[in-house]
């Protein structure tokens, strides 16, 4: 599947794939690239990125995410939420204390109706 996006309504849903389980650095550059495109395209900027997939991550993905926050708060006509975080990913975000930080959604559906 690799890296699929999908329109709902107004959002942009982006969905990493099973290859993204576990998120080591050498699938970071690409996995950005690939993002990033689908962020630029999106209007407007409403985005969801499904976790649903994603296991494991560092802190270069970390950094990436907090990017990708920034530059929605920046903007008020954008939003970015994470959705269908597993149990070790959502753990990660935790002891970084930045559950906070991110807009965390149990599943997609919820997350494109908060951000709508």
């Amino acid at each position: 599947m690799g890296i699929a996006a999908e329109k709902r309504g107004t959002v942009t849903v982006i969905q990493l794939g099973e290859e993204f389980a576990h998120l080591s650095e050498s699938l970071l550059p690409n996995l950005q690239a690939q993002v990033q495109t689908i962020v630029d395209s999106a209007e407007p900027r409403l985005i969801v990125l499904d976790m649903k997939h994603v296991g494991y991550f560092t802190s270069s993905f970390i950094t990436f995410l907090l990017q990708q926050h920034s530059e929605a708060e920046k903007n008020p006509d954008a939003k970015f939420a994470l959705a269908t975080m597993t149990g070790y990913a959502f753990e990660i975000l935790s002891v970084s204390r930045l559950t906070d930080v991110f807009k965390i959604f149990k599943d997609v559906d919820e997350a494109v109706a908060n951000l709508s």
